[in-house]
């Protein structure tokens, strides 16, 4: 270690000369402690301790920190002043200079250099423009860092790209017309990352032939699927525009009927008034008895009021629900068999779904049907019937709660069940016709077989292993579904 160089950092401390020398000292203790560690030589070192303390201050973190921007600039094939430069630079950029703050940054640099096309030595010659913008502009470490390792190389060298991020965070903090209407740098960024994905896929478009055929496969597999989403939804409306027209029949009857089982109201209402009429009277005249049997109409109509307007209301909604569940049912069915064709596991678990769905439906129309019981037998003064009433009432709702807590569990158990039965495990030499004939009992599948399996439609013989979908075929998947070569002339 060169004296001269310890001397030089000692004009950078504070205190009494006695105080001084003694952390001249501690810090040459230090610095053959780093060294020890890192294997770098103390020379470069004691050049890298002057530019922590001259960045950073004289703090119990300076020799980790000194440590941390030798092991990264090893690691990153720079000298320790270059590593120190780049560091410093993002910790005062981000207000924050501790050294678990310094750490960040270094793994961040290093990450930044593995997955762009760039070096640690073009980093801190470059990263010092742009980052006390980017604190500025309340950019996250991560967002920058990122964008530097997606746009270096594609968008321009380290320097290029520090210089287009610097023009854009400028514009930002000095916003014209054109940028104002933005809101806010992160949107650049983000526009500029997918400017990158874009140039990639063009530049591997050009000059991959297996990344344009694996696309072009993709491609086939979407445009499959979307044949399939369309047929599904056509069974669907096909099933569910009557289902329309019904609902909208079912809830003018359903209207009509209310207005029905309301008319007792009124006469419960005008009932009230005139209670309250009488009441008045009594009170006014001193008939005592025409006062009291006022009070009597007043609470006698306005509870049976409420039994009326509760009986209108369960029985309205029990009437309508009843008249149009079958043709919900049936119109959901269709969409699960459309679904299941097509993707079985998915329409197993939205079987076990409907299932519990119907449970429900079906649990809720025998509360109704309690709820009007009860409002009939209290008023008729059948106080056991009334209290059965209850009882059923409330058993039925616990058993829907456990019907609705047991339905995620009967969904997966359900779709792992058809999952397992849905596929089929290939052996060495298998053919497509073999395989239809093994899983269905029949080579007229076949068709429906590789229809069901795009990815492997290349494959004349398969080698053992492959896992292949074998969903039910629909009942009219006869020979129409058969291959060419296994047709007859």
């Amino acid at each position: 270690m060169i004296a001269w160089k310890l001397a030089n950092i000692s004009t950078l401390l504070t205190g009494t000369v006695a105080e001084v020398a003694a952390r001249t000292a501690e810090i040459g203790d230090q610095i053959l402690k780093v060294s020890d560690k890192t294997g770098v030589a103390t020379d470069n070192l004691t050049d890298g301790m002057y530019q922590v303390i001259s960045a950073f201050g004289d703090s119990a973190d300076a020799a980790s920190i000194l440590e941390t921007a030798a092991k990264s600039a090893a690691a990153g094939n720079a000298t320790t002043a270059d590593s120190i430069n780049l560091l410093s630079a993002v910790a005062k950029g981000y207000g924050d200079t501790s050294a678990a703050a310094v750490q960040k940054a270094a793994d961040l640099s290093f990450a930044t250099v593995r997955l762009g096309q760039t070096s640690f030595p073009e980093l801190a010659a470059s990263m010092g423009k742009v980052i006390p913008l980017a604190g500025t502009l309340g950019l996250e470490q991560e967002q920058l860092f990122g964008a530097m390792a997606t746009l270096t190389g594609v968008t321009g060298s380290t320097a290029e790209v520090v210089t287009q991020l610097k023009v854009t965070m400028q514009g930002f903090l000095s916003p014209s017309k054109n940028m104002l209407g933005m809101g806010n740098v992160k949107l650049a960024l983000i526009a500029a990352v997918i400017a990158a994905v874009a140039a990639g896929f063009v530049l591997l478009w050009n000059k991959s032939e297996k990344f344009r055929e694996t696309v072009m496969v993709l491609w086939g597999q979407l445009q499959a699927l979307g044949g399939a989403l369309s047929d599904m939804a056509g069974a669907i409306w096909a099933k569910a525009a009557p289902l329309l027209e019904m609902l909208g029949n079912a809830l003018l009857n359903g209207l009509e009927r209310a207005v029905d089982l309301l008319a007792p109201v009124a006469g419960n209402i005008l009932g009230i008034f005139t209670g309250i009429a009488d009441f008045i009277t009594g009170v006014f005249t001193g008939d005592c008895d025409k006062a009291l049997q006022g009070l009597q109409n007043i609470f006698g109509n306005a509870l049976a009021g409420l039994g009326n307007l509760a009986m209108a209301g369960f029985t309205a909604i029990l009437e309508i629900g009843t008249s149009i569940w079958p043709a919900i049912d049936n119109a959901v069915q269709a969409g699960i068999a459309a679904i299941s064709s097509r993707f079985p596991v998915l329409g197993a678990v939205l079987g076990s779904l409907w299932a519990t769905v119907q449970k429900v439906w079906s649990n809720i129309q025998v509360i109704l049907q309690n709820a009007i019981q009860f409002v009939q037998n209290v008023f008729a003064g059948n106080w056991s019937g009334a209290w059965q009433n209850i009882v059923n009432i409330f058993s039925t709702i616990f058993s829907t709660v456990a019907s609705i807590a047991m339905a995620p569990m009967n969904m997966l158990a359900n779709g792992v069940q058809r999952a397992m039965a849905g596929t089929y495990t290939t052996r060495q030499g298998d053919a497509w016709d073999a395989i239809a004939h093994r899983v269905y009992g029949s080579v007229k599948y076949t068709g429906w077989l590789m229809e069901n399996n795009h990815p492997h439609l290349d494959t004349f013989r398969f080698q053992a292993g492959v896992v292949l979908q074998t969903p039910d075929p629909p009942a009219d998947s006869l020979a129409d579904n058969m291959p060419i070569w296994r047709t007859e002339a």
